[in-house]
């Protein structure tokens, strides 16, 4: 975002595409409208019974948060099970702090 002075200046700086027509491919002056942001968020998961702890069941877990990107893995060495990471592309700017519900073999954890 460029910010000036005055709306003058701006539609000066506007009218100077030679000015910034490398550095930017366009332009246009801001008018309050909302716009749409996507972050990446790392999503740990944990309390997942080994007994299904599978890239599968991370990947439909975090795609109700946003699109999959990297899929959920254990930890590099192998030690610690109690936990996976993976990454999603997100719309929403808040810390993802959720809870779910998985059903397996009529069991509910």
């Amino acid at each position: 975002m460029l910010v000036f002075n005055n709306k003058e200046e701006a539609v000066a700086f506007l009218d100077q595409k030679e000015l910034w027509n490398e550095i930017f491919s366009s332009l246009e002056v801001w008018k309050g409208q909302g716009y749409e942001n996507e972050r990446i968020a790392w999503l740990k998961f944990h309390v997942v019974p080994l007994s299904v702890s599978t890239s599968e069941v991370f990947d439909n877990i975090a795609s109700s948060f946003g699109s999959v990107i990297q899929s959920a893995e254990f930890s590099d060495n192998g030690e610690d099970l109690s936990y996976a990471c993976g990454g999603i592309i997100c719309k929403q700017v808040e810390r993802i702090h959720k809870v779910v519900t998985l059903h397996w073999k009529s069991k509910t954890y």
